[in-house]
This record gives C-alpha cells, structure tokens and sequence, in this order.
C-alpha cells in the first residue's frame, strides 16, 4: 500500500536505480508547467533566469534556490552579473559537434531541456526550441525563491492569504487559503450561481530587476513590451512525471527520450487549447508620456483563474501580468510581485467557456424552455 491506500488504487511510477536499488514505488507527480518558446526571444528580451544545462546537473539535478526574507536586513542584495545570467542565444545550442555526441550528454545528465528526435534512417536530429519549465521566467531576483520561483511552490505555501476586500460575512473566510480536501466544493455547469470552495492564493513578493535598468536594449524587456504581448504560457492541465521528462522510463535510457518537448508536444496535439498564454498588460505605462523604454513598474500582479474539475484537478482557464506604478528610476531596482490565483465561480466559467460545447448546448436549450415558459 501507498499512504494507506492498495497499490492498485494509486497512479505509481519507479525510482530510478540510482535513487532505490529495488525501485521502489512512489506517488506520480503532477505539477503545472510553463512553456517557454525560443521564438519568443525575437520580439522579447530572453529572461535572464534560464535553467543550468547539461555538465551543470553532473552533481544532481536539483535548481538552487537562496531563500532570503525581504524583511531580513542584515543580508545584502546580490544581483548576479549580467554576463553570466543574460544566456543570449548560446543557451539554445548543440551541447556537442554532432547530434550523436548531444544525445550521449542528454542522458548522462537526464536533460529534460531539450526536444531531440529519433529517426531509424536519419538518426538522432537535435533541437531545443521550447522549454517545459516548473518556474516562472523573468523574475529572476525575488526574495524567498531566488532565481526560480516554482509555480506550485508559490501558490501551495503556508504564505498563500485569502483576499481582504470582501465582507466579513464572505462564505470563503469560513476556511483557510488552502482548504483540506474534504472542504472542497466544486461548482459544476450546472450550480448555477454558485461559487467553489477550492485552493485560493493572494500573496506578495518583493524582488529586483538583475537586467541592466541603466541601459536600452535592443528588443523590449519583458516590462517593456506593449499590451497584448504573450511572455509565456502555461500548460492549462497539470503535467506528469514522465511527460515532463519527455521519458516513459525512469531508466534505461532510450533513442525517444525527447525531453520537455514532448510533452509539449503530447499537450498541443490533442489540443492548441492546451497552452495558455500569460497576456501582459502595459496599460498602466501607456498612460505616461514615454513611458516605453527604461520605464519601470514597481507593482505586477500575476493572476492566474482556473477551473475545480474535481476534488483533485485543477485545469488553468486565463493568466495574465498587470503592470502598475511606473516611473523612469534607474538607480531602484526594486518592484513588487503580487501573485492572485484562485478558482472561477460559475459566471466566470460560463464567461470563459470552460465547459464543454456539449454543456453549452444543454445550457441554451435550458434557457431556451425557460425563456418560452415565462413568456
């Protein structure tokens, strides 16, 4: 048994042998993702807090993080250098002179970075064009994370809040951010006015910019660029173990291990629906005479809406970052992060087509007979 729970009843996966001789059993994991396409790097600065590659795993694939409070004084602020974390276009390379020699290291250091494919007659083909990430890109200095802010981390930690702008007598304020399992609620296509009782987190980071606030860069940062632009996208179903991998066995590895990219690709094929863009909205800054470039805010709030299919699925409907308080200091490298995700009550969902079309039609022929009987 798993937590008390048959075998039988528990989606499992193996450890590898070089974490459990007898590979033993363990929980799948299921984690919302990132996507993050090298194409986006043309018309956006490419961030600056993009993940170590290849002989950097050689001691563990682990990412570092340096969990520092913004209320303790007594550590300095480090911005790292912009030579080591502005990656430029080298960070989408070949690793190696061929694409054998590539594939050698994506398995030596379990490489899900990366989109290699497999042909019987062509051999193995190398790219790295997108990046199935489980941290935000961007905020690349931010107290509590660090470089990388891991998004179930930060909307799953005791840190989450419920908002404080509701009455006292608001049904939600009778259970905590993150309510227990048997607390939750979800409201259906057909609770009709209702609201869920499901996962909510209001919360505020403070952090730094690390790109070079003195100097104008060729292509917008990503607090430069105009309303509408898409800086990156999630995944809008929780992914697992091996599709974020791009694995299907823990070991060995095989000529189809294709990393992330898969997994992408797994997510986009049965539907374009699946990646959800993360919109940015400059509004704020458009409202300030030349405020383009070297205009810097100091309030984003990143707000993330889902769907509570179940007890235990979410599945991400909308996301976007909201730019506020702009001004042209170059000598402050400090903003504000605020983070607002939580679950759509049924006139969000109904507004955001969350259900399915068979839904939908139901709905219509509903109101339909409605609207017939009390005329």
């Amino acid at each position: 048994s798993i937590n008390g729970l048959p075998i039988s009843k528990v989606e499992t996966r193996e450890l590898s042998p070089y974490v459990s001789i007898s590979r033993k059993l363990i929980p799948m994991q299921y984690l919302f993702c990132i996507v993050y396409y090298e194409s986006t790097t043309n018309s956006i600065y490419q961030m600056f807090n993009t993940p170590p590659l290849y002989q950097n795993y050689e001691r563990g694939r682990a990412l570092i993080m340096y969990n520092a409070s913004a209320e303790n004084t007594a550590i300095p602020l480090v911005l790292d250098p912009t030579g080591i974390i502005d990656t430029s276009s080298t960070f989408w390379n070949q690793p190696a002179t061929t694409a054998y020699e590539s594939k050698e290291e994506l398995d030596a250091y379990f490489e899900t970075f990366q989109g290699t494919s497999y042909d019987p007659t062509l051999g193995y083909t190398f790219a790295f064009t997108e990046m199935l990430m489980p941290y935000l890109p961007y905020f690349s200095n931010c107290y509590t994370f660090d470089s990388y802010i891991p998004f179930w981390m930060l909307v799953e930690g005791h840190e989450c809040n419920l908002p404080n702008n509701y009455p006292r007598s608001w049904n939600r304020y009778k259970f905590p951010p993150l309510p227990d399992l048997d607390s939750i609620k979800v409201t259906g296509p057909f609770d009709f006015l209702q609201s869920p009782i499901a996962d909510w987190c209001e919360r505020n980071l403070t952090c730094n910019y690390e790109e070079d606030i003195t100097t104008a860069y060729n292509n917008p940062r990503w607090f430069e660029t105009s309303t509408g632009s898409v800086l990156f996208n999630f995944i809008r179903q929780p992914v697992n173990y091996f599709n974020y991998t791009g694995r299907q066995n823990v070991y060995p590895p095989t000529a189809n291990d294709g990393g992330g990219a898969l997994g992408i690709n797994y997510y986009t094929t049965q539907s374009i629906d699946n990646i959800i863009p993360v919109y940015y909205d400059h509004t704020a800054g458009d409202a300030i005479f030349g405020c383009t470039t070297q205009c810097f805010g100091r309030k984003y709030t990143l707000v993330i809406t889902y769907y509570q299919v179940d007890k235990h699925v979410k599945r991400i409907i909308a996301a976007s970052l909201v730019g506020d308080e702009y001004d042209f200091d170059q000598t402050n490298t400090q903003y504000e992060l605020l983070v607002s995700y939580s679950a759509l009550d049924w006139y969000g969902l109904i507004l955001t087509f969350a259900f399915s079309l068979e839904i939908f039609i139901v709905l219509f022929i509903m109101i339909g007979i409605l609207t017939v009987f009390l005329a």
